[in-house]
């Protein structure tokens, strides 16, 4: 099925939130409810019209934009491709896992307001991704910050804004987008990056699919799709919980939760 109108200008205007590198959330998120909705313009697909890039991801431009000054970004990574990271990190083997014959996994928790959602990671299918998630849990970068974006029967977004809607700046470069070469789709209960209308722009920003959004993967609406890295195991009632929550506009952000909703913590581990 494709996307509602409401939905696809949903998309749009994250997006055209989305954020530049410098300001993820902040301009171009906040600007989600200027421009869109959250990401960039790029999962503005609504707003300009089609996805990838302001327009790609109609849902994801909500979801997705970082709330980046990008404002076109729809999801909300930095601002252009400029100093990219496409390189596995050395301690790549560390990310690793998760092979059919029981192997270790990569799991993360988010500690939430609401309570606690638990991914399984895929280092194999988006190795780049999985690290640049796992550096800033590392840093516990994302300690503190919300979700600052929620559309229901579309995505949650967190990651880039504190309870304040100030952005907090990423501290690695921009990295690879990985969607087309994953192999894997936006469907209910994966996680993916939020980035702006750039293709390799995503940093710090990510959102929760609540449905299946596959035209969020790489394709007519998308070109470039967003980069989904791993999938939730445990907690999805959770999600669902912060899905259904009341929201506003503040500022220039729209979808915003009334009520806070808080990560504590992000820890990922080999399990």
């Amino acid at each position: 099925m494709k996307p509602s109108l409401r939905i696809v200008c949903a998309f749009a205007m994250l997006l055209l939130l989305g954020c530049s590198s410098e300001d993820e959330s902040s301009g171009s998120a906040g600007a989600a409810g200027a421009s869109g909705a959250a990401g960039s313009t790029a999962g503005a697909a609504g707003a300009s019209g089609a996805a990838g890039s302001t327009a790609g991801a109609a849902g994801a431009a909500g979801a997705a934009g970082e709330a980046g000054a990008a404002g076109a970004a729809g999801l909300g990574g930095s601002s252009g491709d400029a100093g990219v990271d496409a390189s596995l990190p050395e301690d790549a083997s560390d990310d690793t896992v998760s092979t059919s014959d029981g192997a270790t996994k990569v799991v993360a928790t988010i500690e939430t307001s609401k309570g606690s959602i638990v991914l399984e990671l895929d280092p194999l299918a988006a190795p780049i991704t999985v690290a640049n998630f796992r550096k800033y849990a590392d840093d516990a970068f994302y300690d503190g910050l919300i979700f600052h974006r929620v559309i229901k029967d579309f995505m949650i977004q967190g990651g880039g804004l504190d309870p304040d809607m100030k952005t907090k700046s990423a501290t690695y470069p921009p990295i690879v987008n990985e969607a087309k070469t994953s192999g894997l789709s936006n469907v209910r209960g994966t996680i993916a990056m939020a980035r702006t209308s750039a293709p390799n722009s995503a940093t710090t920003q990510f959102f929760i699919n609540t449905e299946d959004n596959t035209y969020l993967d790489p394709g007519d609406a998308s070109p470039d799709g967003y980069a989904v890295f791993g999938k939730v195991v445990q907690g999805m009632d959770v999600v669902d919980t912060i899905e259904a929550v009341e929201t506003t506009t503040v500022g220039m952000y729209k979808d915003v939760p009334v009520e806070d909703v808080l990560i504590a913590s992000v820890k990922v581990e080999d399990k």
